[in-house]
């Protein structure tokens, strides 16, 4: 490995080694929200994505009465 590839290393991230006698450091604590997300998922659809039902279920009346006007079921 050359020095190159420490280049986007963090010094906070260090760690040092510790000899037994000499008590532990605590570890470094961080957030969810200070770490960057690397993927983003989405679980549901947006509100504009949405299966628009109410028109979908006028259209289909329409078409059914529109069709089966006059006849006998």
């Amino acid at each position: 490995m050359n020095d190159e590839d420490f280049d986007d290393v963090d010094p906070d991230d260090a760690v040092s080694p510790t000899d037994s006698g000499a008590a532990a450091a605590e570890p470094l604590q961080r957030s969810h929200d200070s770490i960057p997300a690397v993927h983003s998922y989405q679980i549901k659809p947006s509100l504009e994505e949405k299966f628009k039902e109410v028109p979908v279920k006028e259209i289909m009346r329409n078409t059914v009465s529109t069709v089966l006007t006059g006849k006998n079921i």
